[in-house]
């Protein structure tokens, strides 16, 4: 981001687990944001923040909505959370640390399951002012939450136990999210899939504010494969999971055992 002034969004995984749409905003700007939400749960849908260069807080933002979601409710909370400033923003050091702001959380209908929407305005400290319109889907599978497949090759040594993957979800300051749950949808033909919760290394990108996150383990689960004794050849194997912020993700693994 270029701009002083900066919207602070929470992505899927990005996070999940691990990224955001932090962009330049002009005053008076018209945004949309895309958010998925699990069915009758709580979603936090953005996290607004006004920081100075050196951290220190400018005052709480002004939210009020301008349409109301059709299918659920939209609430403002001031409370602390984690910004997520690109790095080449001065702010960037701010992401490791809980800063004050105001949360925008969205809750749908009990059992709802569909596409959302939502317009809200913020009132800056400075009295400008910007609109964001979200566009939400809510469900409690990828199918329904738009989510597209994401697929893993792995190889590993017919009669050992491999690991295919280690699920994640961590805060700017490298503590976890919350619990990822791992569930089996495809089981393999010719081996077994086993999902353990434990820690490793993590994997974010440079340039994501959890980068030296890498340095350590942390918590998530885990995903392993035994093939059957004696085998060779092509397996595959599907999981879902699903994150702290309500995303489901799933995951395909194409497995060749040598």
């Amino acid at each position: 981001m270029t701009g002083r002034r900066h919207l602070l969004t929470v992505g899927v995984l990005l996070i999940l687990i691990g990224g955001c749409a932090d962009q330049a905003r002009r005053t008076g700007s018209e945004s949309e944001a895309s958010r998925v939400a699990l069915s009758g749960a709580p979603a936090k849908l953005d996290f607004l923040s006004e920081l100075h260069a050196d951290c220190t807080f400018m005052g709480y933002v002004t939210v009020r909505t301008l349409v109301p979601p059709s299918h659920g409710t939209l609430t403002f909370e001031e409370g602390s959370d984690f910004t997520s400033f690109l790095m080449n923003n001065q702010r960037f050091d701010c992401n490791k640390q809980k800063s004050p702001g105001t949360l925008v959380k969205y809750q749908s209908d009990p059992g709802y399951i569909g596409s959302d929407s939502a317009k809200i305005e913020i009132f800056y400290p400075d009295a400008s002012l910007d609109t964001i319109t979200y566009r939400l889907k809510v469900g409690v599978t990828p199918e329904q939450q738009g989510a597209k497949d994401v697929l893993i090759a792995r190889a590993t040594l017919s009669g050992s136990t491999q690991k295919l993957d280690f699920q994640y979800a961590a805060n700017p300051d490298c503590s976890s999210l919350g619990k990822i749950n791992v569930r089996v949808v495809k089981s393999p033909s010719h081996g077994t899939l086993k999902v353990e919760e434990g820690e490793d290394y993590t994997d974010f990108a440079k340039g994501n504010p959890r980068y030296d996150c890498n340095k350590k383990k942390l918590p998530g689960s885990l995903v392993y494969y035994q093939p059957e004794g004696g085998i060779a050849g092509r397996d595959s194997a599907q999981v879902e999971a699903a994150y702290p912020t309500g995303a489901v993700k799933s995951i395909s693994y194409d497995i060749y055992v040598r």
